[in-house]
């Protein structure tokens, strides 16, 4: 359950994203939302959680890879 604690974007449904991506122990926030993306304060405020905010075309690369 999602308790809405976490207030660092803006927008209501990016912090809800990023407790969800917290509490499901996500390595990554795959996203192609800008303000996620480019803001180096939720980058590294995830890192302390071990997610990274990636692009969905570096994502896929990455799968590729695999």
């Amino acid at each position: 359950m999602l308790s809405e604690d976490i207030y660092i974007c803006r927008d209501k449904d990016d912090n809800l994203a990023i407790e969800t991506a917290i509490k499901g122990h996500a390595e990554f926030l795959v996203t192609r939302d800008d303000d996620i993306k480019f803001d180096k304060e939720v980058s590294s405020f995830l890192l302390r959680y071990g997610i990274t905010v990636i692009s969905l075309s570096k994502f896929i690369a990455i799968i590729d890879k695999s």
